[in-house]
């Protein structure tokens, strides 16, 4: 059966060029516009249609095959019907504004981030779930952190602590442009950083086609991507660059 499906595939693939793909939040505004825009320029043949929603609704939709490749942070639910594969490590780090105190450091303690206003995501983020686990499995309880504010998304929180009303604990890869501006300054937590996986879930017993496949292995090749993440996507010269 599998084959058949391959053949099948191969036979329609040519005249497909689209891929249905779906990614969580951070992954969605950070990560897949640089992916797609230098695909774009590789790939002019495929077309995308992207999605943006949470893990849950995601990974129903690849279950659903509303969409072929899904991009997810954190935990993904379990499913035998789901085959996950970690494409990148993303780091969660303090981030303060160029003119706090801290600014001049590269990381501080626990203990540190009892003493300041954090401003983070509301409850249910799977930002806010990863940084719980964490801090709870590294002795700090977070209901000792003097949350100042809740905010539904990464902008406001950037917008928030650029004003100097707090700090917070947040994806690298949201804050890389602004630390290279210096217009924020990230830290790591001294006793031990927070990673959490992104994740490419896909459906069991589906072959890829040709376009998906390449999406996938792109995805696998980290020293490209970590490239890619680190440049400017709205670059005219972002292809040559690489």
């Amino acid at each position: 059966l599998q084959s058949a499906q391959e053949q099948v595939s191969s036979l329609v693939e040519d005249q497909r060029g689209l891929i249905y793909v779906g990614a969580t939040l951070t992954i969605g505004e950070y990560v897949l516009p640089r992916i797609l825009a230098f695909l774009y320029k590789k790939r002019p043949d495929v077309d995308f249609k992207a999605k943006i929603a949470n893990t849950e609704t995601i990974s129903q939709d690849v279950l659903e095959k509303r969409i072929h490749i899904g991009l997810v942070e954190g935990p993904v639910p379990k499913h035998k019907e789901l085959v996950t594969e970690s494409f990148w490590e993303d780091e969660l780090v303090v981030v303060v504004p160029s003119f706090h105190p801290w600014a001049t450091r590269n990381n501080i303690t626990l203990a540190e981030l009892l003493q300041e206003r954090i401003i983070t995501r509301e409850l249910g983020s799977g930002t806010r779930k990863v940084m719980e686990i964490a801090l709870k499995e590294r002795g700090l309880d977070p209901s000792q952190l003097n949350v100042s504010m809740e905010l539904g998304s990464t902008q406001a929180i950037k917008q928030v602590v650029s004003a100097g009303l707090g700090i917070t604990i947040i994806s690298a890869l949201t804050v890389r442009r602004e630390c290279d501006q210096k217009v924020f300054k990230s830290l790591k937590i001294q006793e031990s950083p927070i990673y959490r996986p992104l994740n490419i879930i896909t459906l069991a017993q589906t072959s890829q086609t040709r376009d998906e496949r390449f999406l996938i292995n792109f995805l696998h090749d980290r020293e490209l991507l970590n490239q890619l993440l680190k440049l400017d996507y709205c670059s005219p010269d972002m292809t040559e660059a690489l």
